[in-house]
């Protein structure tokens, strides 16, 4: 009996082993020694070490969405530099560089604040739901770079104030862009390989940043700062940076639970039968424009609100418990009829759930945390 052994090193490709078996005792009879080529090094370099097997089954997807995406952000953002350099006077032999230091710092210190009071309101939802606010944070970059783009037209007042809104609208992409991003990868690194998967994205981004820097350098000669083509060059990339973040959000097929996949799942089982409760079929369908809410869970609770105003049992497999013989009167004692329903249905939707790969043991609901001491 002859066995084939495929030898890997981190992501390379290192040998091939054959391996055969006479009384008993493996022998090797041949080792061929993969050379390492370009595609190999590239691997190494770019990819965390075990890929594929050590990344979740979106890696790839995701990352090549968000490097197109990262790479549209460059070119806009570049226009967005150059427009808020030629307000503050560079190139005018009448701008001061006081009056330019002074307006940096004050959208600086802006952006500070603003990023402590964002971290206060909202660092609890960043995790629960991180591809709303992922996509939310792209958009909102986008609008802070149209606003630094017309700033110059407002004049040198109003510019002052355009200039350090565009400075804290982008301090909030930046916290929500890095928290959501680092719950991205906790998500994809299978092997506790987190650091890995930042390095190595890390990487990636350098790369698209050094190939938008040459894009950069080669169209900005040629588009006037507030021309018709430096805006159309602008919506040209903002639409397909929006587009690609789209994309890169919906890639995302993460096994836990927060509100909005929880909520298609009670969907499904509220209106019995049998439905797909996949991973990758429920994150399909979850809303990620931040705010949206599942219309199909939202249908299910105002069915279910509807049929109790009317004074009647819900349908589906909530009302089939209730209309049970011998059962509590949910009309007379609803708490106990609904503690009887969920003592039912509880144990079977999480069986379903494990067997279609989610992970419940771990839950992004965002409960409020409250603490008692005596």
């Amino acid at each position: 009996m002859t066995d084939v052994i495929e030898q890997y090193f981190g992501a390379a490709h290192e040998a091939t082993i054959k391996l055969v078996g006479v009384g008993g005792v493996a022998d090797v009879t041949n080792r061929q020694v993969q050379r390492r080529g370009l595609l190999g090094t590239l691997r190494e370099v770019f990819l965390p070490q075990g890929y594929p097997d050590s990344v979740s089954d979106d890696y790839l997807e995701y990352q090549v969405w968000d490097t197109l995406q990262a790479f549209c952000s460059n070119i806009t953002g570049a226009l967005a530099t150059r427009a808020v350099l030629h307000g503050m006077g560079v190139g005018d032999a009448d701008a001061t560089p006081l009056a330019a230091t002074i307006t940096w710092l004050l959208k600086d210190g802006m952006g500070m604040a603003g990023q402590i009071v964002f971290a206060w309101l909202s660092s609890s939802g960043l995790d629960a739901r991180c591809k709303q606010w992922r996509l939310f944070a792209d958009v909102l970059n986008d609008a802070a770079i149209c606003l630094e783009l017309a700033a110059p037209a407002f004049g040198p007042y109003v510019f002052k104030v355009a200039v350090i809104g565009a400075g804290l609208a982008k301090s909030l992409v930046g916290v929500a862009g890095g928290a959501t991003r680092a719950a991205i990868t906790q998500h994809q690194a299978l092997r506790s390989n987190m650091a890995d998967l930042s390095v190595k994205d890390g990487s990636q981004e350098r790369v698209v940043n050094l190939v938008g820097l040459l894009a950069t350098m080669a169209l900005l000669p040629l588009v006037a700062a507030g021309s018709a083509a430096s805006w159309l060059v602008f919506l040209l990339f903002t639409v397909l940076h929006v587009y690609t973040n789209y994309r890169a959000v919906c890639a995302v097929r993460m096994a836990s639970l927060n509100m909005p996949r929880l909520s298609l799942v009670l969907a499904a089982v509220l209106a019995g039968g049998r439905h797909d409760l996949s991973v990758a079929t429920v994150n399909g369908l979850e809303p990620v424009v931040l705010g949206a809410e599942s219309a199909a869970g939202q249908a299910a609770l105002t069915g279910m609100r509807a049929a109790a105003a009317q004074g009647r049992a819900p349908a589906g497999p909530i009302g089939a418990l209730l209309a049970e013989p011998g059962g509590t009167d949910w009309t007379v004692d609803w708490q106990a009829a609904a503690e009887g329903v969920t003592e039912s249905l509880f144990p079977k939707l999480m069986e379903r759930l494990r067997a279609d790969g989610w992970a419940v043991e771990q839950s992004l609901l965002e409960p409020g945390e409250y603490r008692g001491v005596w």
